[in-house]
């Protein structure tokens, strides 16, 4: 989806935040995914965006308040703030996974 922002004129976020905070969030989008999509379970999926998780298929995924602070501060204080990409066009993802974790603190 990134690539559609960059071919767009938009700000390319695997620059704007650097590698190892774009695979912290990629991570961070692919436990959503399973927390809105699969009741929290780990699927093949979630597994192929984090290859070096533990968890196996069909276990349920625990995610910490302190990783979910952390995919905060990065999306917000990092990424977005200083992203034209975000900023102006209204693609707001954080309440979304904010609303899949709800259950997880």
């Amino acid at each position: 989806m990134a690539d559609l922002f960059v071919a767009a004129g938009y700000d390319d976020l695997h620059v704007t935040l650097g590698p190892e905070t774009w695979q912290r969030l990629t991570e961070t989008w692919a436990a959503r995914h399973v927390f809105t999509h699969n009741d929290g379970i780990v699927d093949e999926k979630y597994l192929r965006k984090v290859p070096t998780s533990s968890a196996r298929v069909g276990q349920r995924l625990v995610i910490s308040e302190a990783l979910c602070r952390r995919a905060i501060d990065e999306a917000l204080v990092r990424g977005v703030r200083g992203t034209r990409s975000i900023r102006n066009t209204g693609l707001n993802l954080l309440p979304r996974f904010l609303w899949a974790l709800r259950f997880q603190t």
